[in-house]
């Protein structure tokens, strides 16, 4: 969190993983709050990153630390990925990824 307090003075970074990783090896991503990222180019990447699939580090390590391992529900958050895509703002249902863009970039 510092480094990105550093780099990015008042910008919110949030932290954390993806309850069903597309990658074998653990991996953390830190993202800002505007999602304003060339690399958010489907639903599929949206979703990933503005639903309850992204996990916040700090709960995670809440639960190793309280029951010893992580506990995933699979199907509950695969289904999140297919869901619509929304503001994780102020929760507007959006067609598509211009859209998205457009709306967030406006609504914050």
């Amino acid at each position: 969190r510092r480094a990105a307090a550093e780099a990015a003075p008042g910008v919110e970074v949030r932290f954390g993983f993806h309850a069903v990783p597309s990658m074998t090896h653990l991996h953390m991503h830190a993202i800002s709050r505007d999602m304003d990222s060339p690399a958010l180019k489907k639903k599929q990447h949206w979703n990933s990153f503005t639903t309850a699939f992204f996990i916040p580090a700090h709960e995670l390590i809440e639960q190793l630390e309280r029951e010893g391992s992580i506990s995933i529900n699979r199907d509950k958050y695969e289904a999140l990925i297919k869901g619509p895509m929304t503001c994780p703002h102020c929760g507007t249902a959006l067609a598509n990824i211009p859209a998205v863009k457009r709306h967030v970039a406006e609504c914050d």
